[in-house]
């Protein structure tokens, strides 16, 4: 039965990959339904239990609608840190196989042995994850290792019996050989127990050998303790091309030039050494020539005594995903030069149009009529418009390639040259700032600056036309970051538009009711990004806003 549940699931695998996406999200659907081994389908990013089919329903005892209420960390007994972190292992596709400790409905833990794999399914990227409880040969094994332990002590006893007391009671040494008789039936029972264990464990890890053999990305290796390969998936020869006793005798011929490769055996002997590695990279010519890299995964395997005896690594090809992110960076790159180069010489015709402008409006002023000295101010004041909207274009271009690098900033510092920029719009608002900030984060002083002016500059302009505004700036550590929070009591937005107020020239206002460009959020968004953090928005319309981003926090 466990066999036939296998070909199901590789024929799935099939019908998502090869098949018309319908057919094959319905007919995946209907035998993960039907399956008796414990299935789940996870939300790699948040943990959520997308689908579950009823043997799962049955084995942790809720039923398949609360199971999909539930997140994974809800069952795992590891901490959230640590079920996020293999969450992100399993969705690289760094990792497929585990050992967790499973909470049940009526609060007992299972040990379970859980294989995920990454799997596109239904326009969504989930993981498809494989349970099964190993509750019962973990603890045939402690019986195992307990009952071995009583034998030898046994057999100590009865041989220091016979050692002494042999050669004056006969007797004593017929009782002993009829304990050591009875040891020995006993120990046979529990090497043949251990058999069948064994057995049974050998043909459970075939099985799953037999799912991951039909995976094609990527494929699975050992080497002992001296670096030297013993085995090898034969799936590499769907990724490398090459059959795996070629890949054990000659891995060092197939690595390119590239530096990166050199990288390789210092990442080796760490894992020798009993470390755990972080993912990385290394790039191997493929048997038809062409250069492929892959991310490679390697984790220690430790015998009873501590010593390292082996280390296990799994290498996946990332040579699409790669080659996607270089072209997507000498993309921005190229926008990036084209948005200052084209912002940059416009400016110079503006000048012009706006000298002559102004020029025409000095000497002709008294000449004019009234609807004429209206369209000279509609001239004059579009482009003024159109030169901040470029001064705005520049500075946003600018905030990757010229920015500073990052360093220990006091975030008072930048908050108080940031209000002095503010000071006349603060002194015509009656407005007022309070703060209380941590002494230092790791950032670019200049930009955090710029971060500051534009969102207190947004709070004194939204303002509500009833209050008198009012600005109060937090902060916090949450995770290695320093999560800011800047909020007014201002006019507030509505949910729906939470999005697009970071997007470059998305307004929600007209000029008329209040002047802008577009792109205030637009830069925020960019600078938090570039220090490796994320902004955000709450709101509540005539309530005011709360904007909040993370920063890293300073070493």
């Amino acid at each position: 039965m466990r066999v036939i549940q296998i070909f199901a699931i590789i024929f799935w695998g099939i019908l998502v990959i090869l098949g018309p996406r319908a057919a094959a999200a319905a007919s995946f659907m209907d035998g993960f339904l039907r399956q008796n081994a414990v299935m789940l389908l996870i939300d790699p990013d948040t943990g959520a239990i997308v689908e579950a089919n009823p043997a799962a329903a049955e084995f942790y005892g809720h039923d398949r609608d609360k199971l999909k209420a539930m997140k994974i960390q809800d069952i795992n007994m590891f901490t959230a840190e640590q079920v996020a972190h293999e969450r992100k292992l399993v969705a690289t596709e760094g990792r497929n196989f585990f050992i967790f400790r499973h909470r049940l409905a009526d609060g007992s833990a299972r040990t379970v042995e859980v294989h995920s794999v990454p799997l596109d399914f239904d326009g969504r990227r989930l993981l498809y994850s494989l349970i099964r409880d190993i509750s019962h040969e973990r603890a045939l094994q402690k019986d195992l290792w307990h009952y071995q332990s009583r034998l030898e002590q046994m057999v100590d006893r009865q041989t220091e019996s016979i050692r002494l007391k042999s050669r004056d009671n006969l007797i004593t040494l017929s009782v002993a050989t009829f304990g050591l008789f009875l040891a020995l039936v006993f120990a046979i029972l529990v090497l043949f127990r251990r058999w069948q264990a064994q057995k049974e464990l050998k043909a459970e890890r075939q099985k799953y050998q037999r799912l991951i053999n039909g995976l094609t990305r990527h494929f699975m290796y050992t080497h002992d303790a001296e670096g030297v390969f013993q085995y090898v998936s034969p799936s590499i020869t769907d990724v490398l091309g090459y059959p795996p006793e070629a890949f054990l005798t000659n891995f060092d011929k197939y690595l390119t030039d590239n530096p990166m490769n050199q990288g390789v055996i210092r990442f080796t002997e760490r894992s020798i050494q009993g470390l755990q590695q972080p993912p990385y990279e290394v790039e191997i010519h493929h048997a038809d020539g062409r250069v492929r890299r892959l991310e490679v995964v390697e984790s220690p395997v430790f015998a009873e005594n501590g010593a390292v005896v082996a280390v296990e690594g799994i290498a996946h090809d990332i040579t699409d995903r790669h080659l996607a992110h270089e072209a997507l960076q000498r993309s921005n790159e190229d926008l990036q030069r084209f948005a200052y180069v084209a912002s940059h010489d416009l400016r110079e015709p503006l000048r012009m149009v706006g000298s002559y402008l102004g020029l025409l409006e000095r000497r002709y002023a008294d000449s004019l009529d009234e609807e004429a000295r209206e369209y000279m101010d509609f001239a004059v004041n579009g482009a003024k418009r159109m030169d901040d909207l470029i001064n705005a274009l520049l500075q946003y271009s600018r905030l990757q390639s010229q920015g500073e690098p990052f360093a220990e900033t006091n975030p008072g510092n930048a908050l108080d040259e940031a209000l002095n920029h503010l000071q006349p719009v603060l002194a015509e608002t009656d407005g007022t700032v309070e703060a209380d900030l941590p002494p230092k984060v790791k950032a670019d002083a200049t930009q955090l600056v710029l971060l500051f002016q534009n969102l207190v500059g947004n709070a004194l302009k939204y303002r509500h036309p009833d209050r008198r505004p009012q600005v109060r700036i937090t902060a916090s550590v949450r995770n290695n970051k320093v999560c800011f929070t800047v909020q007014d009591n201002g006019i507030g937005m509505d949910p729906e538009f939470f999005d697009r107020v970071f997007i470059i020239f998305q307004r929600l206002h007209t000029d008329d009711s209040y002047e802008g460009t577009g792109i205030g959020l637009a830069i925020c968004k960019r600078i938090v990004e570039r220090h490796g953090g994320r902004i955000w928005v709450q709101s509540d319309v005539g309530k005011g806003s709360r904007f909040s981003f993370t920063l890293p926090v300073a070493p």
